[in-house]
């Protein structure tokens, strides 16, 4: 929120914007682990575009902080979690987006062109420099 704060401050945006900001916000907040966003993502239907990281994240614990082999016998009980988050995430890809192309927004959005990390790195640094240690 901090950065917001610094990027708005002095500029005239309209309170509802700003609102609705602050509420995207609150439901990616990373407490207890994404105790609000894994609400949200649970409660969408779909098709939905899940925070991948969360997913990842949720693999990684699955896999690194349970045995894959348990007195001697594969651990089911760790392979239907890893399967559970996968299929999760795959809930999300069963039904297709439908947009509809708008051509006063796709048009400019064509024309842009992509930066290369190295630009974006050196404007990143320009926006935010780096503290000395």
């Amino acid at each position: 929120k901090q950065w917001y704060q610094r990027r708005v401050r002095g500029n005239k945006v309209d309170r509802k914007i700003c609102q609705k900001n602050d509420d995207l916000y609150e439901k990616i907040l990373p407490d207890s682990n994404f105790r609000t966003l894994r609400k949200v993502i649970a409660q969408a239907d779909p098709p939905c575009i899940p925070y991948v990281g969360l997913f990842m994240s949720d693999l990684t614990f699955a896999t690194e902080c349970n045995p894959t082999v348990v007195n001697g016998m594969i651990n089911f009980v760790k392979c239907k979690y890893i399967n559970d988050i996968i299929n999760r995430l795959r809930l999300y890809q069963q039904k297709p987006y439908h947009f509809e192309v708008v051509p006063s927004i796709a048009a400019p959005l064509q024309q842009l062109h992509a930066l290369d990390e190295e630009t974006m790195y050196e404007i990143s640094l320009q926006l935010e420099p780096k503290k000395p240690k």
